[in-house]
């Protein structure tokens, strides 16, 4: 019996035992498969993550160089007849920025005929879609279904990879238009994969891309292992104008297949089951165990959850303000953009007609002073549009002839007077430079007299020094350096190394006032490193500063010899010559400006007429024949987008060219502008010899 009972011990021992040993073998195996799917997850959320950022920076580079050129499409829409050089000029600013356009070709009748640029893609001048197998059926459907057509990416002969559109155009009004031909846009693949990010070496992931011509997952694989579309991998669309493509992504190096702690996991329980003391104690310590770790798990889950909705939340709430506060920049600055630039036409065009009589030179020299001023006004207010470019990295520089002297003689003209009332000497030098630069003449000059203002401002005995010289030259370029040092009181170096931050000013200038918002230096430096240079500054304390900027000009052969725009006195001479008598309506709710605009367009022998807003534009249309129509954008009652729609609705005869007069200088105002029906935009302040030529051209054309 005593054996029995020993046996029936040592069997529940030993059943005791196994059971226990089983159910920590289950317990250990639940939480490795829950530690293991956790760590899945985890990996699976990051390699979605850096993939997200992939795919928006994919369709954004792609989406925004496609939509570059629907303006030239509205250009040859327009202009259906164009000239190779009217498409150069056209073509030619879409090509700035971070485009990624290589070339553009246009083929009337689906023969190519002109091409930006011309260098390097002359053989394709006169190749007919229909006779080139590999081309004709994507070219012929592009023209049969209106819409565009997307190939590649593809190796350019050129070398490199690239991706064509083929984007049909269509001329004549909505409903009776008719084929065009088509416009051939390659893009650099090379840079777009570049800009993406696909090709950074520090991307934690590896990525591959299918869908050749927009087909999607039905694709071939153009970038990356083709392997990842076959294996376990994250996968996106990216989203084209028409089609898509397909990303996938793994980790470098592909999935872990373990997590560490699965490993400490094992050891903990085993090292548990061999410090029980009894098979029953061991069972009821461990199923206590056992239930308190899937409540941690439980609650580690929950918490986890909880922390993705509030992040999710989060986000979503920042991205809604700062979508409302991107709205309500654009909206200030649009308004403050009309509002300021308006009253700068009247100055610009008042100082003007005062030039058209005779003046003393003091009359004269005040003119010019009060000239280079609203330049400068103008210039500023442009700033304050482009400081939300800069932003967003599309501010755009001008291409035109510089003049260094005239430049330095201009920011002199401009601090002299400050300076003078404070006993300062402002005195310019510069070394022999080349007179064949082109550049942003404008940008030059708002920086050095940014750096002059604040010499003027900060010392108070001494001198301004300018100087200019060439820093190093080769045949095609020149890189010049600017500096302006004052003997004034210095800057601290604590200060010197945060001044060119934005809304940074120097707070231990003893003795003297600051003003400004701390945002000039901030731009300098952007200004300078766009123009492909740099900027800085050195001071000691007490003893002055020198502020210096470097640019790099692009010298060309016919760069001095740039003919300057037409005066004013033969721009009014040449409009009266060929369309005196012609009628103009003025519709301008300011009348200050429709002052201006009649005496000018009257001494050019126009008959003039001016209404307060669209409505009566409207119905002065409506009972009288006008050969020309210049529209205010922004106007009570009615503005001037409805009343150029509800002109250009009425029956056939009455179609004159429509100009938009108005101080909304974005890019989106002008296209409202040209899709409501209007020929041409002028953004206030307009020049008088700008205005006379467009007036000119516009009837020129309406009598063609």
């Amino acid at each position: 019996m005593r054996l029995q009972n020993r046996l029936q011990g040592v069997q529940w021992f030993l059943f005791s035992a196994t059971v226990t040993a089983l159910a920590l073998a289950a317990a250990a195996y639940f939480v490795e498969r829950q530690t293991l799917l956790a760590h899945q997850i985890n990996a699976e959320t990051h390699v979605h993550e850096r993939l997200s950022i992939v795919q928006a920076r994919l369709e954004g580079l792609l989406n925004e160089s496609i939509q570059l050129t629907y303006g030239l499409v509205s250009v040859i829409s327009a202009n259906p007849d164009l000239t190779q050089a009217e498409f150069e000029r056209a073509a030619h600013p879409l090509f700035q920025g971070r485009s990624l356009l290589r070339n553009i070709g246009a083929a009337p009748d689906m023969v190519i005929r002109y091409m930006y640029p011309v260098e390097g893609n002359e053989e394709a001048i006169g190749l007919d879609y229909r006779k080139l197998p590999q081309q004709r059926d994507a070219a012929l459907r592009a023209r049969d279904t209106g819409e565009m057509v997307l190939a590649g990416p593809l190796n350019l002969v050129q070398g490199g990879r690239g991706l064509v559109a083929r984007i049909p155009v269509f001329i004549g009004q909505k409903g009776s238009s008719h084929f065009w031909g088509l416009l051939s846009v390659v893009l650099d693949a090379d840079r777009l994969f570049e800009g993406s990010g696909l090709v950074d070496p520090s991307l934690p992931i590896s990525v591959a891309l299918r869908g050749k011509d927009g087909t999607g997952s039905k694709g071939e694989v153009f970038f990356g292992d083709p392997n990842l579309f076959r294996e376990k991998s994250v996968t996106l669309p990216v989203t084209l104008a028409h089609g898509n493509w397909q990303l996938a992504a793994q980790p470098i190096g592909g999935w872990e297949a373990k997590d560490n702690t699965v490993a400490v996991i094992w050891v903990g329980f085993v090292a548990a089951l061999l410090l029980c003391v009894g098979p029953m104690l061991l069972l009821a310590y461990y199923a206590h165990q056992r239930k308190k770790s899937e409540l941690q798990v439980a609650a580690y889950y929950s918490e986890l959850e909880a922390q993705v909705k509030a992040r999710t939340a989060e986000l979503s709430a920042a991205k809604e303000d700062a979508e409302a506060a991107n709205v309500a920049k654009s909206a200030f600055l649009g308004k403050m953009s009309h509002e300021l630039r308006t009253p700068l036409q009247t100055i610009l065009s008042v100082e003007q007609l005062l030039r058209s009589d005779p003046l003393t030179n003091e009359q004269q020299t005040l003119l010019d002073t009060q000239h280079i001023a609203s330049e400068h006004l103008f210039s500023v207010i442009a700033d304050l549009i482009d400081l939300s470019k800069i932003e967003a990295d599309k501010l755009e520089l001008e291409h035109q002839h510089v003049d260094v002297k005239e430049i330095l003689s201009e920011v002199i003209r401009l601090v002299e007077t400050q300076a003078g009332e404070k006993g300062l000497v402002v005195r310019a030098e510069s070394d022999s430079l080349p007179t064949n630069m082109l550049g942003d003449a404008g940008r030059l000059r708002q920086i050095l007299l940014n750096y002059a203002g604040n010499a003027v401002k900060f010392t108070n005995a001494g001198e301004i020094h300018i100087r200019t010289w060439v820093d190093w030259q080769d045949a095609d370029n020149v890189m010049l350096r600017f500096e302006v040092s004052d003997t004034g009181v210095g800057i601290p170096e604590e200060d010197l190394r945060r001044l060119f931050s934005p809304f940074e000013q120097a707070t231990n200038l003893t003795g003297t006032a600051r003003f400004g918002a701390g945002l000039g230096l901030a731009i300098n430096k952007s200004l300078a490193q766009l123009m492909g240079g740099e900027a800085g500054a050195e001071s000691e304390p007490g003893k002055g500063s020198t502020f210096w900027f470097t640019a790099c000009l692009q010298l060309d052969a016919t760069a001095s010899k740039v003919v300057k725009s037409t005066k004013r006195e033969e721009a009014l001479k040449n409009l009266r010559a060929a369309h005196k008598g012609k009628r103009v309506l003025v519709a301008e709710d300011t009348l200050e400006i429709q002052m201006i605009l009649r005496k000018i367009l009257g001494q050019a022998g126009l008959e003039v007429t001016v209404v307060n807003d669209g409505r009566e534009a409207i119905e002065r249309f409506t009972q009288e024949s006008f050969d020309l129509v210049l529209m205010d954008m922004q106007m009570p009652n009615v503005d001037g987008l409805t009343a150029t729609r509800e002109i250009r609705s009425m029956p056939a005869g009455k179609k004159p060219p429509i100009l938009a007069i108005t101080g909304n200088a974005f890019d989106a105002d002008r296209s409202r502008c040209l899709a409501a029906g209007m020929n041409d935009v002028l953004v206030k302040p307009v020049r008088l010899e700008r205005l006379c030529e467009a007036v000119a051209y516009w009837l020129s054309e309406a009598s063609a």
